[in-house]
């Protein structure tokens, strides 16, 4: 599903100002969690499996 560049923007605007040491900032985080499946069924299962298969193909140990 192709999703608004504007929408992106403001999610991470949004997540990035939230304080997730406390209560209320993890609340506040499932909520946007929420929002973003609700709104997009299935991204949070893609994006996991995106950074899955993106930390699969990293090594260890840098390239000399």
């Amino acid at each position: 599903m192709k999703t608004d560049v504007r929408d992106d923007a403001g999610l991470v605007s949004l997540v990035a100002r939230l304080a997730l040491e406390g209560a209320d900032g993890r609340a506040g985080l499932g909520t946007l969690l929420r929002e973003v499946e609700a709104r997009y069924p299935g991204e949070i299962d893609r994006m996991a499996s995106a950074l899955l298969v993106q930390r699969q193909n990293e090594t260890p140990f840098p390239a000399r």
